[in-house]
């Protein structure tokens, strides 16, 4: 279709203008008259992140699997049902985004895990489907450090998982369109085992934050690893960031959670971003606080 019609800057251009109700009359025209030798089947998609309008053809290329926004929400409440199920859990939905074209799910589990000290560990799971800027559905976990008997908590997400001793991979579960169904259905069998063995994982690490013997030490390193980020979606951030961290005094390892919980409300609903910081912060506490 785009050999034809470059629709998608078009129809881009004339949602920057609010001129959205042409863009449909336009498309509906050129559905109506292009002929069965030009027609083929398509869906026009907003991509709310970008605010931008794409033309994505349905596709029948010979082994793509339409493992699309339905199948990977209904493959993630299966597996999470399974799962609460056998471990007596309550999971609950706290936060979500949904279009036509993706799907950011972020999925809350109610049992908690005891580190001591009034400090408890429980589990977010991540289900992240884009099916403009990537040809995969990913899920991930994210965990909530509760340090106080006030509910205060902070989110750490590791940026891999170790998949055997010294093996690691960047998703905890991911499965492309060019799969088999058996292949696809093989992985999110293990969805329910993945689940339990990073709280594990996570309860483990959890020991080097809360034996961190100088959290001023983290809040410095943490500070410079902020000073050298370039990552294009976090420099509008650095500055704020910066400042924040030294206005705060850290003299004990709560001192450091609430600075870190403070520098969290900068990203607002911003959540690549945040799940950047995040995965810094988790590699921080964790790496650090081993050596510490």
């Amino acid at each position: 279709m785009l050999e034809y019609y470059d629709f998608s800057k078009f129809a881009s251009f004339l949602h920057m203008h609010q001129m959205d109700t042409y863009a449909k009359s336009i498309w509906e025209h050129l559905q109506r008259n292009i002929g069965k030798e030009k027609r083929c089947s398509a869906r026009l998609l907003y991509h709310k992140e970008n605010d931008k309008y794409y033309l994505r053809a349905v596709t029948s290329e010979q082994g793509y699997k339409n493992y699309g926004i339905n199948f990977s929400v209904l493959v993630a409440l299966l597996a999470i049902d399974a799962y609460a199920k056998a471990h007596d859990d309550e999971v609950f939905i706290d936060r979500y985004s949904v279009d036509d074209s993706t799907v950011d799910l972020s999925f809350q589990f109610s049992r908690q895990v005891s580190l001591g000290k009034d400090m408890s560990l429980s589990l977010n799971l991540l289900l992240d489907n884009d099916e403009i800027r990537r040809s995969s559905v990913s899920m991930n976990a994210m965990f909530k450090v509760q340090y106080d008997k006030d509910g205060n908590s902070i989110y750490l997400k590791p940026a891999a998982y170790e998949v055997k001793p010294k093996q690691y991979a960047t998703e905890m579960l991911i499965y492309t369109h060019a799969m088999k169904i058996s292949t696809v259905y093989e992985k999110i069998q293990t969805l329910p085992i993945l689940i339990e063995k990073y709280i594990q994982q996570v309860k483990d690490n959890a020991d080097a934050i809360l034996n961190i013997k100088n959290p001023q030490t983290i809040k410095d390193h943490l500070l410079r690893k902020v000073q050298k980020a370039r990552k294009e979606e976090f420099i509008n951030y650095k500055e704020p960031i910066i400042k924040k961290i030294i206005s705060m005094e850290v003299k004990t390892v709560f001192d450091l959670f609430e600075v870190l919980r403070s520098v969290e409300e900068l990203f607002g609903d911003d959540i690549r971003s945040l799940t950047f910081w995040r995965e810094r912060l988790y590699e921080t506490l964790i790496n650090r606080g081993k050596n510490d």
